[in-house]
């Protein structure tokens, strides 16, 4: 029997239950008491192995975070080696006014990068003229939390509910 089937089972026994107790009789028929003792510690016993399981996921998936980052870290270490290689190598060929080589297995070329030539902007956004500026507007959401908190109503501006969250300790 599932988790939801003792859930869906607990909630037939207390139905009947309270249908049973409404009537003034007291007792609960013999398929309620087959159902009550099936239902007795089960429920606790399935919640028990969920939460193991649960644990056990929470567990390997902190593991494999902690084992991509050590890769991701060798990996970013070997980019970076080879960044420098190659930033060297073309430091070589600037010496020697090299721009092409050829070797057994590779062609090297010294090229122009590509794209859009970059600019360097060594004033402050704000001395640029007007029409070289680029206004962002978002909004404050602190000072709406705050004028929402105070009472005020703000037109396009609904306060939705917190949702909800299950902490196994």
């Amino acid at each position: 029997m599932s988790i939801l089937d003792l859930a869906l089972g607990s909630k037939i026994l207390e139905f009947w239950a309270n249908i049973d107790d409404a009537a003034g009789s007291g007792e609960i028929d013999s398929a309620l008491d087959a159902l009550l003792v099936e239902l007795e510690g089960q429920i606790e016993d399935k919640v028990e192995v969920y939460c193991r399981i649960i644990r056990e996921f929470e567990l390997v998936s902190n593991a494999r975070k902690e084992e991509a980052d050590r890769i991701r870290k060798l990996s970013d270490q070997d980019s970076n080696a080879a960044k420098s290689m190659k930033s060297r190598l073309l430091y070589f060929f600037g010496l020697q006014g090299m721009a092409k080589l050829k070797t057994s297995n590779f062609n090297l070329s010294v090229c122009a990068n590509g794209g859009v030539q970059p600019l360097e902007i060594t004033i402050p956004a704000e001395a640029l003229p007007i029409e070289f500026q680029k206004t962002t507007i978002s909004p404050n959401l602190g000072l709406i939390r705050e004028r929402v908190k105070a009472g005020a109503c703000i037109v396009g501006v609904n306060v939705l509910p917190r949702g909800q969250h299950l902490r196994i300790k």
